[in-house]
Parts: structure tokens; sequence; C-alpha cells
């Protein structure tokens, strides 16, 4: 396990057992009305159907796994943190989603059955776009053959040095200090994705694949993207 990681599992641990707020654990400050219009763009997104067995790689609190539930058949949602597992199994529990901690660059998800995949707002803190390949490559021979995966919230490198003016953190006092330092080092250490670069690793596995602009109602929309892939 590298620096890298060992950081960004210790932030969502802690993150997890400081805000209730689900948004605010994965380091956001939105208006908690955007969630649904987020889940109903995911469903639209990756075309779910009742028939559908999802599974959400980066599930966090598992708010939207709770919404997305009422679409499909089944969910298996993962995350990294054991901490954000247990509070997605004590807050967001429903009859057909099974929380389950797992990494997701090992992916030891994929003996469920499954024919839709969606990784949001996590390819980012991977630490290598060589390590972004590998899961894609894992995937595609995992995926069967007419599955989609999405994958959510792409900081857009071209607009990287832009992206700091529009921070904006509604915390007070301490947590708004520890929240900035937390950020500019994120902020640092995360990947940032060109469609050129992504879309030469899509061809060279296999997928058919589209970059999807995000809804308006996000305030990052401006900086990020959605990638669109299905293995035919």
């Amino acid at each position: 396990m590298n620096i890298i990681t060992i950081f960004w599992k210790s932030i969502w641990e802690l993150r997890a057992k400081i805000h209730k707020d689900p948004l605010r654990a994965t380091g956001r400050d939105l208006n908690p009305e955007v969630y649904p219009h987020l889940a109903q763009e995911i469903s639209e997104k990756l075309h779910l159907v009742e028939g559908d067995y999802l599974i959400d790689i980066g599930c966090a609190k598992g708010a939207l796994d709770l919404l997305l539930s009422t679409k499909v058949s089944s969910i298996m949602a993962t995350d990294y943190s054991q901490s954000m597992i247990d509070c997605a199994i004590m807050r967001n529990s429903a009859n057909n989603i099974e929380f389950r901690q797992d990494n997701g660059e090992k992916l030891n998800l994929f003996s469920q059955k499954f024919n839709k995949i969606l990784i949001y707002s996590v390819f980012h803190y991977f630490s290598s776009l060589t390590k972004v390949k590998n899961l894609l490559i894992k995937i595609f021979e995992k995926l069967p053959r007419g599955g989609e995966v999405l994958i959510g919230d792409l900081p857009d490198k071209n607009r990287r040095q832009l992206f700091p003016r529009r921070y904006y953190c509604e915390q007070k006092g301490i947590k708004r200090i520890v929240e900035y330092i937390v950020f500019f080092l994120s902020y640092h250490l995360w990947q940032w994705f060109t469609k050129d670069s992504l879309s030469e690793i899509c061809k060279q596995i296999g997928f058919e694949y589209s970059f999807l602009p995000q809804e308006t109602e996000q305030p990052t929309s401006r900086d990020r993207f959605d990638l669109w892939l299905k293995k035919n």
C-alpha cells in the first residue's frame, strides 16, 4: 500500500466519522436536493431498468444507492473505507442493496451477477493512470456483452488551473481550515484526465465509449465530465 493510498483511506475514515451528511463526508458542500437529480442523471446515462444488476464502486455512505435501488433488481455497493460502509448499512440499507468493504482496484466482487457498473467520483483518487487502465481491463474482461459502465465526475485536466478559484466550503472555524487544507492537498494529489488519453485507453481495451457533460446543478460541472462505456 503506497503513501497516497494510505492518505486517501485515512481521509475517508475520518470524514465518515466526522460528517453526518453524506455529501460532506465525500468532501462536498452541496445542497442535499442535488442527490435526487444526480441519481436520475446516473439512471438515464446508465440506462438503468428493473432487471439490471448494478455494482457501485466507491459508494461512500450509500445515499445514491438507496435512490437507485428502486430502479434496478439489486446493487452491490462497495467502498474502500469500512467506516463509510458501516454508515451506509446503518442509514441507507434496502432489501436489494448489499454493502461491502472492498478495494476498488482489486475487485474481489466480480463473482457477483452484474451487467451495469457505476464508478462515481472515484477515479481521480487512483495513484496513477496505469491503475485506472488496469481496472478498466479487468472490468472489460468480466463485464457481459451489452453491459455498461458509467465513470462519473472526472476532473478535466484542461480546467485544472481554474478549479481552485471556485472551491467553496460552508464549514466554519477549525473545520473550515481543515477542509481547505485537505482540499489543496487533494487538488495536488488527484489524477486529472484528458479526453484524448481516456479515448486511447478505451480504444486499446475495446470499449464503445462516449464523453458526457454533467448536469448544471452540480457546481463543478464546468470542470468535470462523465465517461460512458459499453462492451459490445
